[in-house]
């Protein structure tokens, strides 16, 4: 454990004394950032083309309402969309640095 010390500092200008405080902070723990992200790479671009071009689409077609083809389409690519796009789950270490931090010793 540090402990905070003062010191009494006798400059020579007049009869009064400088009065220095030393305190020891310690460093604050800090966790890492959770961020969900979707990794675009091309390998993955080609998977997600090769799941569209499969996709026999039969269900849009048999459809009677436009509503309801709508649907059927965009679930069927955010459905291959999140099989070639995963969300994976990157740990972002804080990028601003605390300037507090460090322990400084000033001298005069």
């Amino acid at each position: 454990m540090k402990l905070n010390t003062t010191e009494v500092l006798d400059l020579g200008y007049s009869g009064n004394l400088e009065q220095i405080l030393h305190i020891h902070i310690d460093n604050p723990k800090t966790r890492p950032v959770i961020v969900n992200k979707r990794q675009f790479t091309e390998k993955s671009t080609q998977e997600f083309k090769y799941l569209l071009h499969n996709e026999l689409w039969k269900d849009m077609f048999l459809c009677d309402d436009v509503n309801t083809s709508f649907n059927a389409f965009m679930s069927t690519i955010v459905h291959y969309f999140k099989r070639a796009f995963p969300l994976k789950i990157i740990y972002v270490k804080d990028q601003h640095e605390n300037k507090w931090k460090k322990n400084r010793k000033y001298t005069l």
